[in-house]
C-alpha cells in the first residue's frame, strides 16, 4: 500500500515532519491558526504597513468544509457514488462524486450512515411485541359478534 503525503509541519508547511521536529521554524509566528511573518526590530521600519500573512496553500477548485453538516445534495451524490463505485472507494467517491469533502470525511459519513441504517432496521425488530396486540386480540371477538348478529337476522327472519 502507497501511503500518502505523511505529516505536514505546522510551521514551515513542508512535509514529512512536524512542528516539534522542524529545523528552520521559519521567520513567521503562529496567531490563531494564521502565520504571520516576524515584523523584524521594530514595526516602523515597515512604515505602518501591516505584516505580511502566509496560510497554507488550497487548491480553489477542491475547497473541503470542515465541522459543517452534510447537505441534502452531498448526501444524494455521495449516495450515488456508493451505488456506482461501491462500499470502500471513499477516494473515488470523493474525487467524482462529492468534491467537497475529503475522502476521510466521506468514509466518516459513510461509517454514521451505515450505523444509522443498522440502528434503524434493528429498531424495527424491536418494536415488534410479544404480545399480541389490541388489534389483534379483538378482531376475532368483533368476527364472532358480527358472526351472531348475522345468526340471529336469520333465525328471525325464519320464525
Amino acid at each position: 500500500m502507497v501511503k500518502g503525503r505523511g505529516r505536514r509541519c505546522s510551521y514551515c508547511g513542508h512535509n514529512g515532519h512536524n512542528s516539534r521536529t522542524c529545523n528552520g521554524k521559519g521567520d513567521y509566528v503562529k496567531l490563531f491558526g494564521v502565520n504571520i511573518a516576524a515584523m523584524g526590530e521594530s514595526f516602523s521600519h515597515n512604515n505602518g504597513a501591516q505584516p505580511q500573512i502566509h496560510s497554507k496553500k488550497h487548491n480553489a477548485a477542491h475547497k473541503f468544509k470542515r465541522g459543517n453538516p452534510w447537505t441534502e445534495e452531498e448526501h444524494r451524490m455521495f449516495l450515488e457514488g456508493l451505488r456506482k463505485l461501491g462500499k470502500g472507494n471513499w477516494k473515488g467517491i470523493s474525487e467524482n462524486y462529492v468534491t467537497s469533502r475529503t475522502p476521510i470525511q466521506v468514509a466518516s459519513h459513510a461509517q454514521k450512515y451505515f450505523l444509522r441504517l443498522q440502528h434503524a432496521s434493528n429498531n424495527k425488530e424491536k418494536r415488534r411485541p410479544d404480545f399480541p396486540t389490541y388489534q389483534s386480540r379483538i378482531q376475532p371477538m368483533v368476527r364472532t359478534y358480527l358472526q351472531f348478529i348475522s345468526y340471529s337476522q336469520i333465525t328471525i327472519e325464519i320464525r
